[in-house]
């Protein structure tokens, strides 16, 4: 129950994420930051004192905050020129105050544990469609990108020149993800959570099927987790 608590908490912190449903149309020509709030931008309201700890062994320490916009980890560099950290790939985990963020196809947050399970969220900006011009006042859809940062081509310069020629169909995204013993994530899918724990199948499938668990509502997951966590 404590656990549940807590992860019900981090859904209402971040309740603008929860629904994945909403659609946002950025028109050509127009910034693609005007049509976001500024806690929807960044996760935290200024940059704060972090550690980026490397796989090397390394460490970086610097003010550090997750743009969730373009899906990338920031640090500023005097005198306030705010950079996006390269070759995620690289990082070990990232320590923000009491947050702590590791990189496996994007910034995962850590969220909480049970008995079985550590479970992650996931929180972006998905980019659902590019829309191309074709003419005549109509429009193509040419996109197979996922997010801003990748629109952008990895550019520092498009963080801060968030203008698209084409018009962009966006949702707000927070997805989950679980690791297991060998600390291995993957998407709090079914499909995955059946693959992982297949000693307990049986009984995770008569769960999902009797509570009609829906892995796009939070508090459903959130009764997975916890079921998860007596077996």
């Amino acid at each position: 129950m404590k656990a549940t608590a807590c992860i019900l908490f981090i859904l209402l912190i971040f309740n603008p994420f929860v629904s994945a449903q909403e659609k946002i149309v950025v028109k050509p020509g127009t910034s693609v930051i005007s049509y976001f709030k500024q806690d929807e931008i960044y996760k935290y309201p200024k940059f704060k004192s972090g550690k980026v700890s490397f796989q090397s062994g390394s460490t970086m320490v610097a003010l550090l905050n997750y743009n969730i916009l373009l899906s990338e980890m920031h640090f500023m560099q005097p005198p306030k020129d705010t950079l996006a950290i390269s070759n995620p790939a690289y990082i070990k985990f990232i320590s923000i105050e009491g947050d702590t963020f590791y990189f496996n196809d994007g910034y995962l947050l850590y969220t909480a544990q049970n008995s079985k399970i550590k479970l992650y969220q996931k929180q972006y900006i998905k980019v659902d469609d590019v829309r191309k011009s074709a003419g005549y006042g109509t429009t193509s859809s040419t996109s197979a990108i996922t997010t801003l940062g990748n629109l952008g081509g990895g550019s520092s310069h498009f963080t801060h020149n968030l203008v698209s020629q084409e018009e962009l169909v966006l949702s707000k995204r927070l997805d989950f993800y679980f690791s297991d013993s060998l600390n291995k994530f993957y998407p709090f899918i079914k499909k995955n959570i059946l693959k992982v724990y297949s000693e307990d199948k049986q009984k995770i499938g008569e769960f999902v099927k009797t509570n009609k668990i829906d892995f796009e509502k939070g508090e459903d997951a959130m009764k997975l987790f916890d079921f998860l966590g007596t077996l």
